[in-house]
């Protein structure tokens, strides 16, 4: 009896279990975006060297952040809280398999629109030891490229970051018990074959990222509530997020990459020195010239509830207030995103800039496919980078960064094209008209 009571109890809980697996939460019908972290770890080739044991279950380490970007891993020791990797073994090489398991939104499957991977990486950089994370296509077998070192400084903690967009709602990347796997490589090339760290791994998946239908042009829009501006009009951005690829962040002194309220503001005088009005504290101050010269620091805006307009871009202006050397020694440049070419594309740069005094930099970009510079996430990224020339890698420093985004310039009121009209010289202009005038005044400041 006390048997047969045991077996129903068995199957009972078997049964429980096999229901708990199959619930899954509804299918989103909108816009909709999820974070995950690693749930199990395995490895096929190299050696864990942290945690000393080898251990595959710790899959919290990678879960939250130990490191602070910009420092080695001597300098704020966090070994306990990553997982270290080596390989340059008999067998060259690592293979490093992370499983990302949904559980009950693994509903999402069939509505996923992109995926996007952000890590904390500390080893070589790309151009010496090539470290990438691919994510599986089941349907194809293959693994696709998410994200590489290849904008790592050498040996500090950097963040990486990749996405995929999927032409089309795609279950490809996903198994019907909702896993996703992510691999972790190196293959050197040979010769170069070193140790790696990491301290966090996300996972981000989108889904229902609609496309909209256009006889002239091809775009990706966010569903949201706010209706699609069809007239003129101005929004004001500033940087949300910044992460860092290149160089040194030395003010704030510990590196800090969340403290975007200071290029909010603007604590400097045009004009004057950093020494004649010590502004420090609102400002950010980058360095170089590092082991690995030059310097690359992305800024992220988000549209936020102004998503809508994404389409309807067509201008965006930049403004930074920015101290450093003259472009024609150290040049400094900002570069704009476009995410449907995949390159960056020249906002402005401080070839006109006094040297070494606040001096206000712009630029305007006319676009004609707004949509090209935003991504799915709603976001806008500007790059501050300096290339050089060789030998006059230097500092410099940023107080201020605001994008304005211009909606619908040059679009007529009425269906029909407007007559054309003499504006009188004392009247105010009520529709688009272009204007060309000539210098009336010169000034040599230097």
């Amino acid at each position: 009896m006390l048997i047969l009571y045991l077996l129903c109890s068995l199957l009972q809980l078997m049964s429980t279990n096999a229901n708990a697996m199959k619930s899954e939460d509804p299918i989103p019908t909108g816009y909709a975006s999820y974070t995950f972290f690693p749930s199990e770890f395995s490895l096929y080739k190299g050696k864990i060297t942290e945690p000393f044991d080898g251990n595959m279950n710790e899959v919290q380490r990678l879960q939250t952040i130990e490191s602070t970007l910009g420092m080695t891993l001597e300098m704020k020791n966090v070994e306990s809280g990553v997982y270290m990797f080596d390989s340059n073994q008999t067998l060259k090489g690592l293979d490093f398999l992370m499983t990302f398991n949904v559980g009950s939104k693994r509903s999402i499957r069939t509505v996923m629109s992109s995926i996007s991977l952000t890590t904390r990486f500390i080893g070589s950089q790309g151009d010496w030891n090539a470290w990438q994370f691919f994510v599986k296509n089941f349907d194809t077998n293959q693994d696709e490229l998410l994200a590489s070192n290849l904008l790592a400084n050498d040996w500090v903690w950097s963040d990486l970051t990749g996405n995929i967009t999927f032409a089309n709602l795609d279950s490809s990347y996903m198994t019907e018990e909702g896993e996703i796997e992510v691999r972790y490589l190196t293959n050197g090339p040979p010769g170069t074959f070193d140790t790696s760290a990491l301290d966090s791994v996300e996972l981000r998946i989108n889904v229902n990222e609609k496309k909209q239908t256009s006889t002239s042009k091809i775009f990706t829009t966010l569903t949201t509530d706010a209706p699609v501006p069809t007239s003129i009009s101005t929004y004001k951005f500033y940087p949300t997020k910044f992460s860092l690829g290149r160089g040194k962040v030395i003010e704030p002194f510990d590196g800090n990459l969340n403290e975007v309220q200071r290029l909010k503001t603007q604590e400097s005088t045009l004009g004057m020195t950093l020494e004649q009005k010590n502004v420090e504290a609102g400002v950010y101050i980058f360095d170089s010239n590092q082991t690995i010269k030059g310097l690359d620091f992305r800024m992220t805006f988000n549209l936020g509830s102004n998503l809508s307009i994404r389409d309807a871009i067509t201008s965006m202006s930049f403004k930074a207030t920015f101290m450093g050397s003259q472009g024609d020694w150290n040049v400094w440049q900002f570069f704009v995103k476009n995410f449907d070419t995949n390159e960056e594309e020249l906002l402005t740069s401080n070839l006109l800039a006094n040297d070494w005094v606040w001096s206000d930099l712009s630029g305007t970009k006319l676009i004609s496919l707004g949509g090209s510079y935003v991504n799915v996430a709603g976001e806008i990224i500007i790059s501050f980078v300096t290339n050089g020339p060789v030998g006059t890698f230097d500092a410099s420093a940023l107080d201020f960064i605001q994008l304005t985004v211009n909606t619908n310039e040059g679009q007529p009121t009425t269906t029909s094209a407007p007559a054309a009209t003499t504006v009188p010289s004392d009247s105010v202009p009520t529709v688009f008209t272009a204007y060309k005038f000539t210098p009336t005044k010169l000034v040599l400041s230097k």
